[in-house]
């Protein structure tokens, strides 16, 4: 871990600082030959004065004081130039971050666009994350993100374990036309570095809260020529299949938003095995792989 401004490496400042000091010689030698040259400038102004000179004599020194000086300027832009390489020798952590292994060891040679460099620095606190939606959410995200903090949550590979939360940084400015999808990018403290730079991830985006909304496991919802439907276990133990309308999904479920009530009971698994009107003889859901004719999960 390095913050910005520490001294990572040092290449050898030796020839630089000759060429610096080289620079620095020629600026010494031109400005003395400026003053000679003002000084002659002066004694051939007076003399002209007195027409002991020419005119012409005068102009060609005032020509070489000019000349002088813009060697002088050109001498102090190579002072600069010689002194930024030198700079350059001391490679600095350009922020704070977490440097990569170093690519070259002490005593090798590197050279100008050396690829991939001598480390890569990367910053974890802030760290940002990248991530995609369909492009139907755009009105929706864009709406929320206009009256405030968006909250992000990223997620481990279960779907479950919240890993940061973090606040939505940026929108991208147009939808990816090859995919369908928005581009967003999404900032976290991240103080315990729960993330990595390059740590694949799921983000949760919050646009908003459905209060007392019914929710059932993914699987209880299934395809049919009709349109969406759930087999519901009624009191006598029978199926029935349940026309359903949904709306959003997150985390394995599934919101209802017609066509279930709470505390209803669904099949959730061997939907295959189960027509409507079928007795069945309802198993909880963590037991689907055994269920004869279904698994039952509730609705809440």
């Amino acid at each position: 871990m390095v913050k910005q401004g520490d001294l990572l490496a040092v290449i050898d400042p030796r020839p630089y600082q000759a060429v610096l000091d080289q620079a620095k010689a020629k600026e010494a030698e031109d400005e003395a030959t400026l003053k000679n040259a003002q000084v002659v400038l002066k004694r051939l102004s007076t003399l002209l004065q007195k027409t002991f000179e020419t005119q012409q004599d005068v102009d060609n020194q005032q020509a070489v004081v000019n000349s002088t000086a813009a060697t002088i300027e050109g001498d102090k832009a190579a002072i600069e130039a010689a002194q930024l390489n030198l700079d350059f020798t001391s490679i600095t952590a350009p922020l704070s971050g977490k440097t990569s292994f170093r690519t070259i060891d002490p005593g090798n040679i590197v050279q100008i666009g050396q690829s991939p460099g001598l480390f890569t620095v990367v910053q974890l606190q802030p760290i940002y994350v990248s991530f995609t939606e369909p492009q139907d959410n755009v009105p929706t995200i864009n709406k929320v993100f206009a009256t405030g903090p968006v909250s992000i949550d990223t997620l481990g590979a279960d779907m479950k374990t919240v890993l940061a939360s973090g606040k939505l940084e940026a929108v991208q400015n147009a939808v990816d036309q090859a995919s369908g999808t928005i581009s967003f990018r999404a900032t976290f403290a991240n103080q315990d570095d729960a993330l990595w730079p390059g740590l694949s991830v799921n983000t949760r985006i919050h646009i908003g809260t459905m209060e007392g909304a019914i929710v059932v496991p993914d699987e209880a919802v299934q395809h049919g020529p009709d349109g969406l439907f759930a087999y519901v276990v009624g009191d006598d133990g029978k199926v029935r299949r349940q026309t359903v309308k949904t709306g959003p999904s997150d985390g394995g479920e599934t919101v209802v938003t017609d066509g279930l009530s709470q505390g209803q009971r669904v099949v959730v698994g061997g939907q295959y095995r189960v027509v409507d009107g079928a007795s069945v003889d309802p198993t909880p859901a963590s037991g689907a792989g055994q269920a004869q004719n279904g698994a039952a999960g509730g609705a809440s």
